[in-house]
């Protein structure tokens, strides 16, 4: 993080981009990048990295590419090689459509993305923390290596090679026609779980049906940790604080076996498979209301915990993060919002309905559109939904 805060210090940005790279096109990529490499002060200006002759002490960088468009970055300092359209980092080299690496150099006035496709540029740019780390490498799209630089410099000594350690530390396996489940070393002994991978089986078949949607054409592939640490490094997705589980490169990370976690996950897995939806609150939403589909019990419960949090516009556009939104007790009402919500569409609406609305990057537009109704409508019937509930 010391790296990423020096850049965050910056006020000067220019953001250097491949031959050929449409900006308006993936405009996607340039925004999730910014969301590390930029701060809200900054004076950004966008170039063709080949017309960048000299490197200005007062300017952040980053590179934006992908490999065959990228010639000698070397006036930025970076430990990367680009040559024959191969891009090398010490003895790690991107060879498939699939591959792409994210650095900062040492002195954190340069970071680059390369890609050898614009899916591997977004694969690696969506959804992850960056900053523990100097460098992360894709490969398959999925995230293979870790490590940092020492004198600006590839060192062996601190390469994570997560494949191998996936290999290794995760060979303990239980699978079923849907699931393959693989177990950290940590656990002595995995058959006392054969049960609570094949109960999934059922739930998934459910979700299926009320959801309308196909299962994956592969299995579910999870990983099942011990702790915090494992699933951090073992992901490819480190981050500060703790987390209980999420899906990442395809694979599926919990930490323990908690039926509910394991079935939301899946879930998550599942619906994202066939549909996506850039707006996390219905994202959320989605495994959040199948639970309550399974446990109609707890929508009462839900509501009273709640009912002093219903003014909720800003958390479904998005204007509010999500991970931002109300507090009780340390408890998060963002989840429990989201959930009843989409239960409360899917309820009135039909799934059909918000299966659509649920691709719409414009919250409000999408309202109009599916739902034929002001969100604001939409938002005081929910209300009155929750206060009868608890009656």
């Amino acid at each position: 993080m010391v790296r990423l805060n020096i850049v965050w210090q910056r006020k000067l940005f220019k953001i250097a981009v491949s031959e050929g790279f449409d900006t308006i096109a993936n405009k996607e990529i340039i925004n999730q990048l910014s969301q590390w490499f930029l701060n809200q002060d900054s004076r950004i200006n966008i170039v063709n990295v080949n017309d960048v002759k000299k490197v200005e002490d007062s300017c952040h960088y980053l590179i934006i590419g992908s490999t065959g468009n990228l010639g000698d970055l070397s006036i930025f300092d970076l430990p990367i090689k680009i040559a024959d359209n191969k891009c090398t980092l010490g003895t790690i080299e991107l060879k498939d459509d699939g591959d792409a690496i994210l650095l900062i150099n040492e002195r954190a006035n340069c970071a680059a993305i390369i890609g050898n496709s614009y899916t591997a540029l977004r694969n690696i740019s969506s959804g992850r923390f960056m900053g523990l780390y100097d460098y992360y490498v894709l490969q398959n799209n999925k995230m293979s290596y870790l490590g940092n630089l020492k004198e600006n410099k590839f060192i062996s000594d601190s390469l994570v090679d997560l494949a191998l350690i996936r290999n290794e530390n995760y060979s303990q396996k239980i699978d079923n026609k849907y699931i393959e489940a693989y177990f950290s070393c940590k656990y002595n002994s995995i058959s006392q779980f054969q049960g609570s991978i094949d109960a999934l089986v059922g739930s998934f078949d459910d979700f299926c049906r009320l959801y309308k949607v196909k299962r994956p054409s592969h299995k579910l592939k999870f990983y099942i940790h011990s702790d915090q640490l494992e699933i951090n490094i073992v992901s490819g997705d480190p981050k500060p604080g703790s987390t209980g589980g999420f899906v990442i490169d395809s694979l599926i990370h919990t930490v323990g076996l908690d039926e509910d976690l394991l079935t939301h996950e899946g879930v998550h897995f599942i619906f994202n498979s066939d549909l996506s939806s850039p707006n996390a609150f219905f994202n959320e939403g989605i495994p959040l209301s199948f639970a309550l589909f399974q446990h109609p019990e707890r929508i009462t419960d839900d509501c009273k915990l709640i009912q002093d949090n219903l003014e909720i516009k800003g958390l479904i556009t998005g204007k509010t993060e999500f991970w931002n939104g109300p507090y009780k007790n340390g408890q998060c009402l963002s989840y429990p919002i989201s959930g009843l919500f989409t239960k409360f569409l899917i309820d009135k609406y039909g799934i059909d309905k918000l299966k659509r609305f649920y691709q719409y990057s414009d919250i409000d537009e999408g309202f109009k559109a599916i739902y034929d109704v002001e969100l604001l409508k939409i938002a005081i019937e929910w209300k009155n939904y929750v206060l009868d509930n608890i009656k």
